[in-house]
């Protein structure tokens, strides 16, 4: 029984996060109830469905993760100053690995940069106010509570749980833009800034932590983004 109840709690984490690849499904609940040519819209308006689908999961997810997110919370309110400072290094370290790492990945496959963050270059500069909720916002509160806090119930035990995580965050960034099994190789870069933010998660227990320094970390990218272009 304590198998079957164990293996019932990991395909729950798991179900949970792989609701991230179909969170998007919650757009059609304004298109069925305003009966939406989907074939005709314009992309402004796709974007507000997107954020409409984006805002409602976080709301679920804040449901389910309510005890501990307040929990959490009023810890980083009374203590963040320090839990920042002690987790500096370790931004860094996973900010230095990922750049050398997509150097010498595009200098081995002769190309730019990975396919997932030309797309969010394009994006970004066609729709920056949708990007900047996107990658500034809702990305870093989803995606630390789902390979963060969620996966942590998965593998309890550190040092797999920090890999995994790195990893499993560095394939969700790759694999819907993959164009060839080469660029599956940027896993690495990814992975390397993911399982800090695991590492993080660990020395803490403090999910906000690694969502401070996530938001942190794409709002630098964004900022640049738009500055030298």
């Amino acid at each position: 029984m304590i198998i079957i109840k164990k293996f019932i709690d990991v395909l729950k984490n798991f179900l949970l996060i792989g609701s991230y690849l179909i969170y998007t499904i919650f757009a059609f609940i304004p298109i069925l109830i305003f009966n939406l040519d989907m074939n005709n819209l314009p992309d402004s308006t796709k974007h507000l469905l997107t954020v409409f689908s984006g805002i409602l999961y976080m709301i679920i997810i804040i449901i389910i993760y309510r005890k501990s997110l307040k929990k959490e919370l009023k810890e980083f309110k009374d203590k963040g100053l320090s839990l920042i400072n002690r987790n500096i290094r370790y931004y860094l370290i996973g900010l230095i690995v990922m750049m050398f790492s997509n150097i010498f990945i595009s200098i081995m496959i002769n190309r730019g940069a990975a396919v997932n963050e030309q797309i969010v270059q394009e994006e970004l500069h066609k729709a920056p106010l949708y990007m900047i909720y996107s990658a500034c916002i809702f990305a870093p509160f989803i995606e630390e509570i789902l390979f963060r806090k969620t996966l942590r119930n998965v593998f309890p035990t550190n040092i797999v749980f920090i890999i995994m995580s790195g990893l499993l965050f560095g394939y969700i960034h790759t694999l819907a833009n993959a164009t060839s099994p080469t660029e599956l190789l940027y896993i690495i870069p990814y992975g390397a800034v993911g399982s800090m933010f695991a590492l993080m998660y660990v020395k803490e227990e403090n999910i906000f932590v690694p969502i401070l320094f996530h938001a942190f970390h794409n709002t630098i990218l964004v900022i640049m983004s738009l500055l030298l272009h």
